[in-house]
């Protein structure tokens, strides 16, 4: 961009109300293809969940300038406006009197004595997850490369719905995934303990989620070992054995396709970075695969707090990162194909 292109650039801000920078997912400009999907699919995921738990918010407004994007809390009942908040006193009393407000109290009172995230937590382990999982292998055992135009223009739509779905199922859950693990740290700071302590009690809980990757990445280690070899490269890990090669692939099969360092297509899926697969697969050479095993644990708040711990990295690299690899693949096959035809300067073009 040219010095008089910056200067003309606009930074109007994205509606009424207060905006933040959306930091949280990404620091950068986003791709238009998420643009169009993320802000949509957030919203009805945090609609799908606020309502019955009670909160008094109803979604976050994301909308983006020259690509950043900017989220807004938007207050339940309470149209969008400019207007400053009122008085503390005055708000108090909204709280009470507002009929969104007061049908909210009473769902967050029946959430706490039901322990409606429960429900959907075990929906995510026993239901969503298995599906979303056996939707997505579908779809990664299309390889975009067989497909003719049409075909590949088809496979493509699938990964975006698959993405938009994918969006909607996380920001569904993230109430369940957050709120036990609040209440076990505001007991527990009742109780005198830092919040450090409270923390420890949850170590070992997401051996289902981030830590489910240490043994598969132990048995490609494991087979490393046995045949003597100390791989430099992805090639040496797959000629090593046929175990090491078997492992190797199950591994891929599971984590391969899913972005990493970014929420869009332009985060490189993990088959794209084999150095960082080699390193990773050494480093797991002897560890153990979580800090302690599962356990019973005959205390619900802290039961909950474990089991929403284990399902936070699960469903955000089950139900985005994965979807996201994916539609990647497929923008990449497509920028392959435009860039061989001499339409485009760079296959990776066809990512924005």
């Amino acid at each position: 961009m040219s010095a008089i292109e910056e200067a003309t650039v606009r930074w109007d801000r994205p509606g009424p109300g207060a905006w933040a920078i959306d930091g949280a997912h990404n620091l950068g400009p986003v791709t238009r293809i998420v643009q169009g999907v993320f802000p949509g699919a957030m919203a009805e995921g945090f609609q799908s969940f606020t309502g019955r738990y009670g909160m008094p918010i109803s979604h976050i407004d994301v909308r983006y300038v020259n690509g950043f994007g900017y989220g807004a809390v938007r207050v339940a009942g309470v149209p969008v406006s400019d207007k400053p908040p009122p008085p503390a006193p005055i708000l108090r009393i909204f709280t009470r009197v507002h009929p969104v407000m007061r049908r909210r109290n009473r769902a967050a009172l029946d959430a706490l004595r039901r322990r409606v995230w429960r429900d959907d937590l075990d929906r995510w382990f026993d239901e969503l997850r298995p599906a979303r999982t056996a939707s997505l292998r579908a779809l990664q055992a299309i390889d975009p490369a067989d497909l003719d135009p049409k075909a590949l223009a088809e496979h493509l739509g699938a990964c975006v719905s698959a993405l938009r779905d994918g969006l909607r199922e996380h920001f569904s859950l993230v109430g369940a995934s957050g709120l036990p693990v609040g209440l076990h740290l505001v007991r527990e700071a009742k109780r005198g303990r830092s919040v450090g302590d409270a923390l420890g009690d949850l170590r070992g809980a997401a051996a289902r989620s981030t830590a489910a990757t240490l043994p598969a990445l132990a048995a490609v280690a494991d087979a490393l070992r046995d045949a003597g070899v100390q791989p430099v490269t992805i090639d040496d890990v797959r000629t090593a054995s046929l175990a090491a090669a078997i492992a190797l692939d199950a591994y891929l099969a599971e984590y391969g396709q899913r972005v990493v360092g970014a929420l869009d297509v332009t985060g490189h899926r993990l088959v794209e970075l084999p150095d960082v697969i080699v390193r990773t697969i050494a480093a797991s050479a002897g560890r153990v695969t979580s800090d302690e095993p599962e356990r019973a644990v005959d205390d619900p708040v802290l039961e909950d707090a474990r089991l929403a711990l284990a399902s936070r990295d699960d469903h955000a690299g089950i139900s985005c990162m994965w979807p996201l690899g994916l539609t990647r693949r497929a923008l990449l096959e497509v920028g392959a194909r435009l860039h061989a035809g001499g339409r485009i300067d760079d296959p990776t073009h066809a990512l924005d």
